[in-house]
């Protein structure tokens, strides 16, 4: 296979012995573009070898993010894959902590990594790629502080510009390497559904509750900087928030010392 060659986003030129091996890298190379996060169990469903998950890393257009899951190397990260790749690593967690505080619009910035609730006892994945925090918690995160969010979605803009890159490139690809069909088949190379990417689809994400997210930035003030935590619950009570909530949640995990001074300085 042809390695990447910078500042082409063209799929690879391939060279395959049989037309099922060309089509299965083909398809794998559109999934991973499509969703920039791709896992062994979503080839597996669509009968692609892993075999051919690894020849896409050796060939550049893939990186390793953890065991049996993938990225699209050729874009840079975004939070929405740093939250599939979470997820694909550790089904079932909850994002809390600061993650889930800028999901709500607690915070003003992307915080630098991935805060992930597991139940007591599960292992903390091996990650390479992004930074993940793992919080164990007792029995799990509640269902009734468990809240489903959109992750932000990047600028339509930018989505646009980079269909557009993809597209030039594929052409001058095909107009410089020639057809790649496989042997039987004939005809001019087409560009694959993945240059014509568009902004991707919102996708929902489990996340501890407002006020529990609040409680637990004061839960852990040993690993989440005071001021953070301060921010979030001055944009808790300004945004207009269920204070009662807050004040039973807080009660419920033996924290309402921790916040009456907060909440005593931003009485409305």
């Amino acid at each position: 296979m042809e390695p990447y060659r910078k500042g082409t986003l063209a799929p690879p030129r391939l060279a395959p012995e049989d037309y099922k091996t060309e089509h299965d890298l083909v398809e794998l190379f559109a999934l991973a573009h499509e969703q920039g996060i791709v896992t062994t169990k979503e080839a597996g469903a669509r009968w692609i070898p892993r075999l051919h998950l690894s020849t896409l890393v050796e060939a550049g257009y893939l990186e390793r993010v953890g065991r049996g899951v993938y990225r699209f190397a050729l874009w840079p990260w975004s939070t929405a894959e740093r939250l599939d790749a979470a997820v694909a690593l550790r089904p079932g967690g909850v994002f809390g902590l600061l993650t889930a505080a800028y999901l709500h619009g607690l915070l003003a910035h992307e915080p630098p990594a991935v805060w992930l609730c597991l139940e007591a006892g599960r292992r903390v994945p091996w990650v390479e790629g992004f930074a993940l925090e793992v919080v164990h918690a007792r029995g799990g995160v509640p269902e009734g502080d468990v809240e489903v969010v959109e992750a932000p979605e990047a600028p339509q803009a930018r989505t646009a510009l980079e269909a557009k890159k993809a597209h030039e490139a594929w052409k001058a690809h095909a107009a410089h390497e020639g057809p790649t069909a496989p042997i039987g088949r004939s005809g001019p190379a087409r560009p694959p559904r993945t240059t014509r990417r568009g902004p991707r689809a919102a996708r929902a994400y489990r996340v501890t509750s407002r006020a529990r997210t609040v409680v637990d930035l004061f839960r852990f003030r040993r690993r989440v900087p005071e001021e953070v935590a301060v921010e979030a619950i001055r944009a808790y009570l300004e945004q207009g928030h269920d204070r009662a909530a807050l004040e039973r949640t807080a009660s419920q995990h033996r924290a309402r010392t921790l916040l009456s001074p907060h909440l005593r300085r931003y009485t409305t």
